[in-house]
């Protein structure tokens, strides 16, 4: 028989039903004819023998064990049973709409699983669900049975784990612009994955799960398009146990700290981190700290910064599974550190054979990987709990050059000759050095090598605005000493490191911390 149902041919059935004595005749390739009377018929099939109206069903409930490294939910995101389609969204979008087309927002993430604003499962069904990835697609396309049919007329997939436990996943098509393509041919899936290949955050392509009755595939389609989710569980699971390993590249201000953690269940969460506290400080001193890696493999390092000079610190590791939500599991004991003593030696000079001697950290920071402090141009305390023009508090008056005055952050904080640089100097570190994407200890941003081969790194920190910080591995701001002359406005040195971008940007708002890498004089 030929492949694929083609249709049910309705029209047929109508013109021949409206006399009880007419036949439908069918000539075999054998030349037998059979002849079948036209009220005995209801429909008419064109595909293969096994695309039956038997009824597939799926095991009940709502949590499916398929004996696989993850349960499945038994029905769509939106839907209320097995056979219905559900809702259909754009790749990290959380609503439905009535059109799909380009110019989405893509989420600046390379997996949106367990992020409550992009992944779909999560933002619309309790915590404990998820988006699948392209790997747990993949093993349920290889591990289970599937069996083409139909669930309550619907046309789709029962797919039998290696338990005997079963779930149906319907064809409900694609959404493009307002139409349903492939609807009852096709199922298509969001995975929680971007496309590899994809680099600029608006539109772009994201990865798929597609499947009809003689394929499945993983594969990139355009972000935009609407499809189905399916949700896997991810509940907490008490055998998870964080520990800490050790301490490593202690300085006045920060240390790392590496951890590892048992997974016997393959589950991840959607962060993991530390808390850290000073010693003889109430728990309402604790600070945060985040893994920049959530979800890499067993061991996390995490990099913890403005801390005070010789003090001690506590210690202790938890994973979260709901923003503001800790659930802290079986760790080792609280282990205790102390931070150097403050020694403005540690901050060294690189001659990159220019006209000034750059710093090897950015002020705040002493070692060339930690993001440093923030400030708003022209004020000199960094950190502030929010950034914005009500509460700028320079008071310079017309300056038209900040550096080596009590407006001057790296002046006023490190004395003896630091400064924050001119727009000279920022422009030939531009125009005269390579620059280079690279790592540094887990911190992406610039390695930048001079004429006479030495090098600094420049962190890709982000910047500041209200109450949070923007851009954290994607953009680097560092403000420079000098306004432009003919409208007064601040300057500072720009890089975005997805579009290998840098330059000198020319009316930063004032009022955002962004980062400063001192100077001083030959």
């Amino acid at each position: 028989m030929k492949k694929g149902l083609l249709c049910i041919i309705t029209m047929l059935l109508s013109m021949t039903m409206a006399h009880a004595d007419n036949y439908i005749k069918i000539r075999k390739t054998s030349d037998e004819i059979i002849s079948l009377s036209a009220s005995d018929i209801s429909q008419i099939y064109f595909g293969e023998e096994r695309y039956t109206d038997n009824e597939l069903v799926p095991t009940e409930g709502e949590i499916i064990d398929l004996g696989l490294s993850v349960k499945w939910r038994s029905s769509n995101v939106g839907a209320n049973s097995p056979e219905e389609y559900g809702a259909y969204f754009s790749w990290s979008e959380t609503v439905e709409k009535d059109f799909y087309a380009d110019g989405i927002n893509v989420a600046p993430f390379k997996t949106i699983q367990y992020t409550r604003n992009y992944d779909a499962a999560r933002a619309n069904l309790d915590k404990n669900w998820r988006m699948p990835s392209p790997k747990e697609f993949e093993e349920l396309a290889t591990k289970c049975e599937w069996i083409w049919g139909t669930n309550k007329g619907v046309p789709g997939y029962l797919v039998k784990g290696i338990n005997g436990n079963s779930i149906f996943l319907p064809v409900g098509g694609y959404k493009q612009q307002s139409d349903n393509n492939e609807e009852k041919t096709a199922g298509c899936y969001w995975t929680s994955a971007k496309d590899d290949a994809f680099v600029n955050k608006y539109n772009g392509n994201a990865i798929s799960f597609k499947f009809d009755n003689t394929r499945k595939q993983i594969a990139a389609r355009e972000a935009y398009i609407g499809m189905n989710v399916r949700p896997v569980y991810y509940g907490l699971n008490s055998d998870y146990q964080y520990n800490l390993v050790s301490i490593t590249d202690i300085t006045s201000a920060s240390f790392n700290i590496i951890m590892d953690y048992k997974n016997p269940h393959n589950y991840m969460f959607a962060k993991v981190g530390a808390v850290v506290k000073e010693s003889g400080i109430s728990d309402e001193g604790e600070k945060i700290y985040l893994s920049d890696f959530a979800y890499c493999d067993d061991i996390f390092k995490i990099r913890v910064n403005e801390l005070n000079p010789g003090k001690k610190y506590e210690i202790s590791a938890w994973g979260v599974i709901e923003d503001g939500m800790f659930a802290y599991q079986t760790v080792s004991p609280v282990i205790s550190v102390t931070t150097k003593a403050l020694d403005l030696e540690d901050i060294s000079t690189v001659d990159l054979g220019l006209s000034v001697l750059w710093s090897s950290c950015n002020l705040g920071a002493y070692a060339p990987d930690d993001k440093g402090d923030y400030f708003a141009w022209g004020e000199v305390v960094p950190n502030k709990d929010r950034y914005d023009i009500d509460n700028w508090a320079f008071a310079a008056g017309n300056y038209h050059d900040i550096t080596s005055t009590e407006y001057d952050a790296a002046h006023v904080t490190l004395g003896d000759g630091w400064r924050i640089p001119t727009e000279t100097e920022v422009r030939e570190l531009i125009a005269k050095c390579k620059w280079e994407k690279v790592f540094n200890k887990g911190t992406l941003g610039y390695k930048v090598t001079g004429p006479n081969g030495n090098s600094i790194f420049l962190p890709a920190a982000g910047y500041r605005s209200l109450d949070k910080l923007i851009d954290y591995a994607d953009i680097g701001e560092y403000w420079i000493s000098t306004v432009r002359a003919n409208d007064s406005k601040q300057q500072s040195l720009y890089f975005y490191i997805p579009e290998d971008y840098k330059t000198v940007s020319i009316g930063s708002s004032h009022a955002i911390g962004a980062n400063i890498r001192p100077v001083k004089s030959r």
